[in-house]
């Protein structure tokens, strides 16, 4: 399937801001290790199989396909920009659901001993804004979990804490982590 031209409405979109007890590197790379990926980008407890396939350079293409039950779900795009360890920028579409591709863009800053990841997907249709704000917190959840599976921190600190901000408007606002 070849990619349509990204037009999107910047308007409709969702923001999602976490907080991983994490450096910026380890949760960079998250994102882009099939290793660490396959334990929460697109998958799901309930998956039987899932299979990446990450040609991680700018212009390279994705795909992560993921099967629950007799269901076969997949999730492809684009990388746009690979600022390791600060940004990524991908186009994603689920063709099972819709042929139209959003725009995600990955920032991390560091946060003292940590790090807070700000994720923005841009063009949604209203419709989608409940469904991608839930999906994304759930995979962030997981993330969560694959980053204290690659190495465990010590204490009993929390592993993250997250804020959610959604914008049907005209504007991205700045938010902040609780």
């Amino acid at each position: 399937m070849k990619q349509q031209a990204l037009e999107l409405d910047r308007n409709n979109y969702i923001q999602i801001a976490r907080r991983f007890d994490a450096s910026t590197e380890r949760v960079f790379d998250a994102w882009l290790d099939p290793k660490i990926a396959s334990r929460w980008l697109f998958t799901s407890p309930a998956s039987l199989e899932s299979d990446f396939d990450l040609d991680v350079r700018v212009g390279g293409k994705w795909r992560i396909s993921d099967r629950c039950d007799d269901t076969e779900y997949a999730a492809i795009g684009e990388y746009l920009a690979i600022d390791r360890p600060h940004r990524l920028v991908f186009t994603f579409a689920m063709p099972q659901f819709s042929l139209e591709y959003d725009r995600v863009i990955v920032d991390i800053a560091p946060d003292g001993d940590g790090c807070i990841l700000t994720l923005t997907e841009e063009g949604l249709p209203p419709s989608y804004e409940g469904p991608s704000k839930n999906g994304w917190s759930s995979m962030f959840n997981d993330l969560a979990a694959a980053l204290n599976w690659v190495a465990p921190t010590q204490g009993h600190r929390p592993m993250c804490s997250s804020t959610v901000a959604v914008n049907f408007g005209n504007s991205c606002p700045n938010i902040g982590c609780s």
